[in-house]
This record gives structure tokens, sequence and C-alpha cells, in this order.
């Protein structure tokens, strides 16, 4: 009789394991070609609880006293998937704490609580098959390598305070995200105190006149932001978005044909961004961490549905015409004669008069003392980005 019973359990064992994988198996998989949103919310002892920080954007604020408490979550985590997030930290003076799950709070949310020295996070449940969670910290003025599923981040016992936190979420077995995305690889390599400007180049890539930016950007240490419409970026293009990346340049989405997006039904909006973002994501492992709709064209509808897709909306404070002027020395004119401090200036490395200004352009920017950014850059030292929302200038006020 016992074995009868041993048999009977064996058989229904075999059978669900037959129904998780071929029937839930296909559902899971589609489920996890969307990778979740992780997000990071800090508290800094002079200033409280942060704003929530989304992958794509750095939990870092220069000023605001020291990190004493964190929280981490998970969003759009596919319906068929079991398991969270959960984290770890070192307090100092108290060592490791106890393990907290999908948005809880770990650490000590007062003006007294003891700095964070290191922290671990691991995704569990059928999650931990398909993606890996990234984290990195800030701390003695540099940033850590990349560490993943559970491996500690930080020097423990050495009484070093984390100051930043970068996180991120990749399918299972991707590389690690690219520095630039997060603004980390050349956090502090630029002065906060100092002019700052974001040069931003749309409707790219474009090899001759992409290549030619890029290397006068390489040659001042100056960076940009290149907003890329997804059907020029393919496995032709691979090699200059892998040049973008390794000289700390910013990825923006353009779309990808450049369809004036308020004569677009909701469904071919999303399919527009989306769309986009796998190509870049196909080509270097990473997606954008901008947007910018062509001709700056919006409406309520549209702009909900990049906040639900994660974006800052970026747009322009100093449009160049170059789109219009098709002329070297016109473009040159706009930048230099109108430019100030917190500009975010529009240019196209489609057309072919831009790269000649470019080379003059920068190289006196560099001279009158301005410091060439990202977008996000020039936003993490004034306010910072948020989601769906519209950002055309960070001139002081």
């Amino acid at each position: 009789m016992t074995q009868t019973k041993s048999r009977i359990m064996s058989f229904v064992m075999a059978m669900f394991a037959f129904l998780v994988v071929f029937v839930m198996g296909p559902k899971l998989t589609a489920q996890a070609s969307v990778t979740p949103n992780i997000s990071t919310q800090l508290f800094y002892s002079q200033s409280g609880w942060a704003d929530w920080k989304k992958a794509k954007e750095l939990a870092y604020q220069q000023g605001q006293g020291t990190p004493s408490a964190v929280r981490v979550a998970i969003e759009g985590q596919p319906s068929y998937m079991t398991g969270t997030v959960r984290y770890s930290i070192n307090s100092s003076g108290q060592g490791w704490l106890d393990w907290v799950e999908n948005g809880a709070e770990i650490g000590a949310a007062d003006q007294n609580g003891a700095p964070m020295e290191a922290i671990k996070m691991e995704v569990n449940g059928q999650l931990a098959f398909h993606y890996d969670v990234y984290y990195k910290v800030y701390q003695n003025k540099e940033w850590s390598d990349w560490k993943k599923n559970g491996e500690v981040a930080g020097t423990e016992g050495k009484g070093l305070q984390i100051e930043g936190l970068a996180v991120a979420m990749t399918r299972k077995g991707a590389p690690a995200p690219a520095d630039n995305v997060f603004g980390s690889k050349n956090l502090g390599s630029f002065d906060p105190s100092k002019p700052m400007v974001a040069l931003t180049f749309d409707d790219g890539p474009k090899r001759a006149n992409t290549e030619r930016i890029l290397t006068v950007l390489e040659k001042y240490n100056a960076r940009a932001t290149f907003f890329m419409v997804g059907k020029s970026v393919d496995d032709h293009s691979k090699d200059l978005l892998e040049r973008m990346v390794r000289d700390g340049d910013e990825l923006g989405n353009h779309t990808y044909d450049h369809k004036q997006l308020t004569k677009l039904t909701p469904e071919q909006v999303e399919k527009e961004i989306v769309t986009t973002s796998e190509n870049i994501y196909k080509a270097v492992g990473q997606y954008p961490t901008v947007m910018r709709p062509p001709y700056g064209d919006l409406n309520k509808s549209i702009q909900g549905q990049i906040n639900g897709l994660g974006y800052p909306v970026i747009i322009w404070s100093l449009d160049t015409l170059d789109w219009k002027t098709r002329n070297t020395q016109s473009t040159i004119n706009a930048i230099l004669n109108n430019i100030k401090d917190g500009d975010v200036v529009l240019m196209h490395d489609l057309q072919d008069s831009t790269p000649g200004a470019v080379e003059v352009v920068v190289p006196e920017l560099v001279r009158r003392g301005y410091q060439l950014v990202t977008v996000s850059e020039l936003a993490s030292t004034r306010g910072g980005l948020k989601a769906g929302h519209n950002y055309g200038s960070f001139r002081p006020k």
C-alpha cells in the first residue's frame, strides 16, 4: 500500500512538473521578454527621503549628508512569475541587518542614523531564473565594481560610508550595465559649481557625421547625448554606439521612424519607442536613458505613455536650426552668440553641415570655461530627472 501511494505521488509530481514546463513555460518566457523596472530610494541625514530613482537614474545627492537607510522595489514584474527583490545593508557599528523585501525600509531613517557601509541584494523565486540584479556603490570618492545576485558591494569594517547607489536588472546572463548609463563613469569629473551645457544630437547615427562628432568630443574630454532613430541602429552602426558607451556619452531614444507621435495611435506610439529601445539594447546591451519625441511634439496621453515606459522627456533650450539652415557658420553663430550655463543645445548628426560646426564650437566652449556633459550629468546637479517629466533647460534660477 505504501509503495502504491509512493508511485501515485511520484506520478502526480511528474505531471505537475510537465504542466509547469510545457504550459506555464511559454508564458514565463514570453513575460521575460520585458525586463522589470527596479528602483531605489535613499534616506539622507540632512534632507530625508530622496525621490525614487529608477534603474536608469543615479541615487546620489551631493551635500545632503550621508545615506542611512534604503528602499528597493520592483515594478512591472511579469504576472506569471513568483519572487521578489530582497536586500540587506551593513550598518556602521551594527553589522549586517536582517534581509528585507520589495519596498521595505532597511536602516535608520533619522538624522542620527548610522551610515551604510555595504549592501547586497538579489531576486528570488522564478525571477532569479530569468533576471540578474546588478548594483554598485559610490564610496571613498569612487564607484565600486558592479556586483550582482547577493555579492557584497562596498567595503565593510573600514569606516567608509556609502554615498550613492546604482542598480539595474538585466536578462539572465546579460553583461553588466555600461557605466555611462548611470552617469557614474564620469561622476566627479565635472565641477557642479562651474558652468556646464549639454550638447545633444538627433536623427542619427549617420556614419561619417557621427564619427567626426565623436572624435571632437573625445579630443576635448567632452560628452554629449545622442537621440537616435531606431531604424538607423543596426549591425552597421553598432560600433558607433559602442564608442559612445566607451567615451561616456549618453544614449537617447528618438523613436523608430521619426514620426509625429501626436498623429499615431497609442499602440503605434509604444511600438515606435519600444522598438528603438530594443534595437539600442541589442547593439550595446543597454537601454537608452532619456527620450526626445520628434519635433518635440507631445500631448498629455503620449506623455503618460512615456512616463509608463520610464523615460524623462528632454526637449531643448537652444535650437541651432541646423536642420533648417544646413549651414555650418549659422550653427556656430547660433551657439556661440546665445549659449548660457545650463543650456540643452539641439543639433542633428544627420545634417552634413553639423560636424564642421562642432569642430569649432567644442574647443571654443571649453576655452570659455564650459563643461560639456550629458543631459543626465547636467540634471544630476540641478534637481535630477523624473520619468514622464519635460526638461528643456537647466539654467540656474
